[in-house]
């Protein structure tokens, strides 16, 4: 398992870097940010946190600068629709910035980086305001939000706006179990209960 490297830069391509490991003669291909991507040059020493990805199309590593940054890469991967080059890409705004986006919920912001349009941006939203625990929430100096109940055409207009079928809705709103009580809430599981 990948978890960590310390080398030097042997060369920078268009998304990734590839580093020797001291005392290794190999090279190993790191996905990191396009910030980083820019502000490194052959020969730099570095040293990143790994987070190893595996899908049906291959393995990727991708570095990252500390144990925060590494948890919120982990989050952003759970994210329907959102991939570790997608995730490397949001990485590039920061950490407290994406943490604050999540507190403000600025659609917007994360709408502005490749491959996120409104739909994912809303359900990154969703799952970092709702993934954290109390502890991560104040590890980051964050919030987060009191439950409050909700009304079900609340639920319809937020998911209709979307994208989402209305009738669709009203069907499996039906289902939501009695604990989920929060707007919040109620809209993350539709959204996961939609996508199978």
């Amino acid at each position: 398992m990948w978890k960590h490297i310390f080398g030097s830069i042997l060369r920078v391509t268009s998304s990734s870097l590839v580093v020797r490991p001291e005392g290794i003669g190999l090279g190993i291909e790191v996905f990191v940010t396009p910030q980083e991507l820019v502000s490194r040059s052959p020969g730099d020493a570095v040293e990143y946190l790994l987070y190893h990805h595996r899908t049906e199309a291959g393995e990727s590593l991708f570095g990252l600068p500390d144990e925060r940054a590494e948890i919120l890469f982990r989050q952003l991967l759970k994210v329907s629709g959102v991939g570790g080059k997608t995730a490397i890409l949001l990485m590039g705004l920061g950490t407290d910035t994406l943490l604050s986006a999540a507190e403000r919920a600025d659609e917007k912001l994360l709408s502005s980086v490749p491959g996120v349009g409104k739909k994912t941006a809303i359900k990154i939203l969703l799952e970092l305001k709702n993934s954290f625990s109390l502890e991560a929430f104040e590890a980051a100096k964050i919030s987060p939000s009191q439950p409050t109940l909700d009304r079900s055409d609340e639920l319809v207009s937020t998911l209709a706006g979307m994208g989402y079928d209305k009738t669709r809705i009203r069907e499996l709103s039906s289902k939501i179990p009695e604990d989920i009580v929060s707007l919040q809430d109620r809209v993350v599981w539709m959204i996961r209960e939609m996508a199978v």
